[in-house]
């Protein structure tokens, strides 16, 4: 389970969001479709990339997954205009090797 905690701007609370790790590897799949040659990839095009393969998703497991591979290095976000992958034909390959470094499984 990748776990990513945050803190509430508003109450000050820590709160977690929760992703497993097929929908990780499945984010990872639909990013390796996209080429840099297209236009920047949104949060939304990507949720219906995830649909398409996997069926529905919950929004923040996606953005949980997105933030930890930009923390890799896997993918570039763009401001609110999108996100680049600068390496597709390797994504799948790269998560799966940060994934099963992380020995107990979760990263925070």
């Amino acid at each position: 389970m990748l776990v990513k905690t945050a803190r509430s701007r508003k109450s000050k609370n820590e709160y977690e969001h929760r992703a497993p790790g097929d929908v990780v590897a499945t984010v990872a799949e639909c990013l390796s479709d996209w080429r840099p040659s297209r236009k920047l990839l949104t949060g939304e095009q990507l949720l219906d990339a995830y649909a398409k393969k996997k069926g529905a998703v919950v929004s923040y497991q996606i953005y949980a997954a997105l933030g930890w591979f930009g923390q890799l290095g896997l993918v570039r976000r763009h401001g609110r205009s999108g996100y680049s992958v600068p390496h597709p034909n390797t994504i799948v390959g790269d998560v799966q090797k940060a994934w099963n470094s992380l020995g107990n499984g979760q990263a925070r």
